[in-house]
């Protein structure tokens, strides 16, 4: 009886501390998504340097606005975060080869959205599966 008490006590804080990390991610990409869109003066000024044109800005913005609303519906939450990571891999990169500027935090939000990649990959190979013209 206590290792199921045990147990669901892992679950329950995993889960906890899992959807804090989804929340967060959300907000975080729901205003940087809509300071892109919106066309704040430092995302503007930013995407001027990056050299690549506004539309990336807006491109970027709206990924960002899709995948953190997918990351508050349970059933998609492995695809926005998977499209996140991408997002974040690029933003690091960029960070890194063309600002040439500290590229930390987005480092961190990269591997937050990878930690809840792994947890729901599952979830991703259901979806990947049911894509496919092979499913039987």
């Amino acid at each position: 009886m206590e290792n199921v008490l045990e147990n669901k006590k892992k679950f329950n804080i995993k889960s906890i501390g899992l959807w804090g990390l989804q929340i967060l991610s959300a907000l975080l990409f729901i205003m940087a998504g809509y300071s892109k869109i919106s066309g704040a003066e430092e995302m503007v000024k930013e995407f001027n340097v990056i050299g690549f044109g506004q539309g990336l800005r807006y491109l970027t913005g709206g990924l960002e606005l899709i995948a953190a609303f997918l990351l508050l519906m349970p059933k998609f939450v492995s695809f926005g975060s998977l499209l996140l990571t991408f997002v974040m891999f690029g933003a690091v990169a960029t960070h890194i080869v063309i600002l040439q500027n500290n590229a930390t935090f987005a480092a961190v939000i990269l591997l937050i959205q990878i930690i809840i990649t792994f947890a729901y990959k599952d979830q991703l190979i259901d979806i990947i599966k049911n894509l496919s013209p092979d499913k039987k």
